[in-house]
């Protein structure tokens, strides 16, 4: 418990010689912090983070339960009073129960009451073609729902081959096409890739990695159409493309590039 002494000094003054202390009293803070504000925000298909404020000064721990796993969370911030926790390894699709706890300077710890959260779900999806040989020359984002647009795709992707591979069948009823395109590109070490897409609430999120060569990168000196074309479960939500780009690192030389260099033998 929390301390603190209040010393009452009498001063008595007898024949000259100075003071004497009469009375100590001692008071303790038995007040456990008040916890209040608690939010939940920034939920992923992995994490999510928790916020809350007290009031006084205190520490930043979570506890998180699920059917199978529990996670106990202790901040590593000083004592303070507003306090966050993020949580980075859940598990998708999963319903979390939590409860927040803080503990002040003397000790005294107070819980909230329980919430729940529940991540969101990263979709399974099928690869359908994945290349860099395609009609599509500009950069394009598609979402397909029916035979007809699924034919007319399939026969721009395929108008500089010859024969044409068949259409791939797709049972619209239960599943959708997405398809990305990077567009002509002047030579190789180009590349276009879906990632992983992630049902929310309101929307289905497609990650997107596009890839460059960097200034010293050895490439292909041929154009190229990279694209990626994928299956994945029907829906009726919104579609955000979430793109990420990279450039490629290459070193100014590799030394297994380099040719061999025999002695001579004299």
């Amino acid at each position: 418990m929390k301390t603190i002494y209040l010393a009452l000094v009498v001063f008595l003054l007898i024949s000259g010689t100075g003071c004497s202390p009469s009375t100590i009293i001692q008071s303790t803070d038995p007040t456990p912090p008040v916890i209040s504000d608690v939010l939940v925000s920034d939920i992923t298909e992995s994490s999510v983070t928790i916020t809350w404020t007290t009031d006084e000064p205190a520490t930043s721990n979570a506890e998180f339960r699920s059917k199978t796993t529990v996670y106990i969370v202790e901040g590593s911030s000083p004592l303070d009073t507003s306090h966050s926790i993020t949580l980075d390894t859940l598990r998708s699709d999963t319903t979390f129960s939590y409860k927040v706890i803080s503990q002040d300077a003397s000790n005294n710890e107070s819980e909230s009451d329980d919430y729940a959260f529940t991540t969101f779900k990263e979709l399974a999806f099928e690869t359908i073609e994945k290349g860099y040989v395609s009609g599509f020359r500009e950069r394009s984002f598609r979402v397909v729902t029916n035979n007809s647009d699924w034919q007319n795709l399939w026969d721009i992707v395929n108008s500089i081959r010859t024969p044409q591979p068949p259409l791939p069948e797709i049972d619209f009823t239960e599943t959708m096409i997405i398809a990305v395109f990077q567009g002509c590109k002047p030579t190789g070490g180009y590349s276009i890739e879906i990632t992983k897409v992630v049902e929310t609430e309101s929307a289905l999120e497609v990650y997107v990695e596009e890839t460059s060569p960097g200034p010293w990168c050895v490439v292909t000196c041929a154009l190229s159409e990279p694209h990626h074309i994928i299956k994945i479960p029907k829906s009726d939500k919104e579609f955000i493309f979430e793109v990420e780009q990279k450039v490629l690192t290459c070193p100014l030389y590799r030394d297994d590039l380099l040719p061999e260099i025999v002695p001579l033998v004299k």
